[in-house]
């Protein structure tokens, strides 16, 4: 069988003189096992014009010891590798004799491999031979169950699994971004189930950080920064977690890119939900870029904290709770913190600290807090700014623009002076940033639950707006083939300005980060780098004999891996009666004959919001309306009180023999 690289031969007949069997090793492809049975035989012969590419393990089984017939048949497996091969031998003493005299064999072990007492090479030939065996029914069941043990035992070592991702490409939302104000070329982001990861210029590739993570909780990234004080770019924050107070929730400190972390002791003080709503939002995390033993994070429901490291850098910090400051709208409270200090990051700052900080609390406003002293902080609020603020962004010149989602953007002069830019009327506004060399030059971003989300482009400081979108202005290049071409400004979570180069920006959406070029011309360009990104929630895998894997997930319904799972899928499976694709399955007999289920939302509530569907072709089309398979008719009190306690999933099982006979259980 050469998916699993095991070739297995009963000879198990009685053989007359003179007429030995033939074990033919042309028919086999590079096994890593040879496991044949002998019954009663005078010979064997084995062809010797055979030579592998790789070094097979040979276990023979026989109810005596044939010693001249096994050692012929060794000394044959010899001759086809030259001698190169290690034998490891369990048998009379009189085989290892004969095969030592023949000077073809190096190395040999009398020991039983499982006790380790002598040496075992993984690549070798082992005999096995109970010697007291007869040819009954019962000593057939045994030699067939030693066999069926030594098989296992040596296919452990040969056949040793080695686990890497299965390549996708993206797909998961990428919540925030982070750069170096100083240092070029740093770049960290953030997802909202599937970690932080940091970018390669070098390798353009991506590398997840917080794959080191034993537990689930520090998956759900709520924010994200860097240590501006650190020129290298290695030192980084996040703030993770998605179960409220929980031991495994903080705000975790990693000076080496992510390689270690450290929990800073926030954890049974905030709640954390990195993967709830308006979690696009941010950053709620911030470091004095003046003073990293500074910190400040702004929690969904327990307001604003100031922590106090013991050096920069340092995870032992002593945390406050800033109480002037109101939670803010319950589960979205506190959603960024931004230093106002008009001084440019990219020079020496003269402060010892940030002294001026604004706050965006939902449902308030922005507050703005004087921290000439940490100890004393002088806490107002900002009169005529957004109340449902979202993200800000300070400009070289001090002017700070801050997005207040359905309200436009508001924009905050020196004199403290709030006024209301609105690029266009009926979008939500989120993202926003400035060019570090053009204080005028803004872009701010629109967010909508859809694809294809327009963002503004000003020149002279709000007064007049520019519009780009996949079709306007914009050219796009994907590296991963199954990505549909309209998924371009996809509910866009932020954007941001290279900080040493004005010219080129980031945005992170729905399904990864675009690199943006020739942002002064009339034409942007955007492209993709996803290698190294992997976050898309997989729900189901099948692996059918026509194709490599089939996998089912959130969110992007399904895909099909042609070319193997090192490279990325070449096509998603269509998109009908759903999103989601809950369970997978095949026809043993035909392959080509598949079926699945799929919800059209996360929580189906009714036969319209999931469905089955079957193909012919091995899943590159699907036929089905969905509600004849897929039935719901549940109260909504019910509904709730099994949503509390039980996953949705659906699972297909179809007859193995009945052709196209299709089961299903639901709730």
């Amino acid at each position: 069988i050469d998916e699993y690289h095991l070739c297995a031969c009963w000879l198990l007949g009685h053989f007359p003189h003179g007429s030995p069997p033939l074990f033919d090793l042309h028919s086999v492809t590079n096994p890593s096992v040879l496991l044949l049975f002998f019954h009663q035989y005078h010979q064997i012969i084995v062809s010797s014009s055979y030579y592998p590419s790789t070094n097979p393990i040979l276990i023979i089984i026989s109810p005596r010891p044939i010693v001249h017939s096994v050692s012929r048949l060794i000394m044959a497996f010899l001759d086809m590798y030259d001698g190169r091969c290690d034998v490891f031998i369990r048998q009379k003493r009189s085989i290892v004799s004969q095969l030592t005299r023949t000077r073809k064999l190096r190395s040999f072990s009398l020991s039983h491999p499982a006790t380790n007492k002598s040496n075992y090479f993984v690549r070798s030939i082992s005999l096995v031979s109970p010697e007291k065996m007869t040819s009954s029914a019962s000593s057939k069941t045994t030699t067939m169950a030693i066999a069926i043990i030594m098989c296992s035992f040596f296919l452990d070592r040969v056949l040793a699994y080695s686990w890497s991702s299965v390549r996708i490409g993206g797909g998961g939302y990428v919540t925030g971004l982070a750069v170096h104000h100083t240092t070029q070329n740093v770049l960290y982001a953030r997802t909202d189930v599937g970690g932080a990861y940091k970018y390669n210029f070098g390798s353009v590739s991506w590398t997840p950080i917080t794959d080191n993570f034993s537990m689930k909780d520090p998956y759900y990234i709520e924010s994200i920064a860097v240590d501006e004080r650190d020129l290298t770019g290695n030192t980084v924050y996040i703030a993770a977690g998605n179960s409220g107070k929980s031991v495994n929730n903080d705000v975790y400190i990693s000076k080496n890119s992510g390689s270690t972390w450290a929990a800073t002791g926030l954890n049974t003080l905030v709640s954390f939900t990195g993967n709830d709503d308006i979690r696009w939002q941010g950053e709620r995390l911030y470091v004095d870029p003046f003073d990293s033993k500074v910190l400040y994070y702004g929690s969904r429901d327990d307001g604003l904290w100031q922590g106090i490291a013991a050096a920069p850098g340092s995870s032992s910090v002593t945390w406050t709770q800033i109480t002037s400051i109101p939670y803010g709208t319950p589960n979205e409270g506190i959603q960024f913190i931004v230093c106002g200090n008009k001084t440019s990051l990219r020079n020496p700052p003269q402060d010892t600290h940030c002294q001026r900080l604004f706050v965006g609390v939902a449902g308030e406003g922005v507050y703005r807090i004087t921290a000439t002293n940490l100890n004393s902080l002088q806490v107002a609020l900002e009169s005529g700014s957004p109340i449902r603020p979202a993200r800000a962004a300070l400009a070289s010149d001090g002017i700070l623009y801050v997005t207040g989602r359905t309200a436009g953007v508001g924009k905050r002069s020196t004199a403290g002076v709030w006024s209301t830019i609105v690029p266009a009327s009926g979008y939500e506004y989120c993202a926003v940033t400035v060019d570090p060399n053009n204080a005028n030059k803004i872009i701010v971003g629109t967010r909508a639950s859809t694809f294809n989300n327009p963002y503004y482009v000003s020149t002279n400081g709000g007064s007049s707006w520019t519009q780009f979108h996949r079709t306007q202005g914009n050219t796009v290049v994907y590296d991963v083939p199954w990505w549909p071409s309209n998924v371009h400004l996809a509910a866009v979570a932020t954007i941001l300005y290279e900080p040493i180069q004005g010219n080129t920006a980031y945005y992170s959406d729905w399904f990864g980060t675009y690199f943006g070029s020739a942002l002064d011309t009339a034409t942007h360009k955007w492209e993709t780098h996803e290698k190294g990104h992997e976050e898309l929630v997989a729900l189901n895998l099948v692996a059918p004999p026509h194709v490599s894997l089939l996998s089912g997930h959130a969110d992007c319904n399904a895909l099909i891996h042609t070319n193997g799972v090192a490279a990325w899928p070449a096509m998603t499976i269509d998109n009908i009666k759903g999103q989601n694709t809950m369970s997978f399955d095949f026809m043993a007999s035909n392959s080509q004959y598949m079926a699945r289920t799929m919800t059209k939302t996360h929580e189906p509530v009714n036969a319209a919001d999931g469905g089955g569907l079957y193909s012919t072709d091995g899943g590159v089309t699907w036929t089905g309306k969905g509600e004849e398979f897929y039935f719901i008719n549940l109260s909504t009190y019910l509904f709730i009180y099994l949503c509390i306690y039980f996953i949705i999933h659906v699972f297909i099982y179809i007859h193995l023999f009945a052709g196209h006979r299709i089961y299903f259980s639901d709730w």
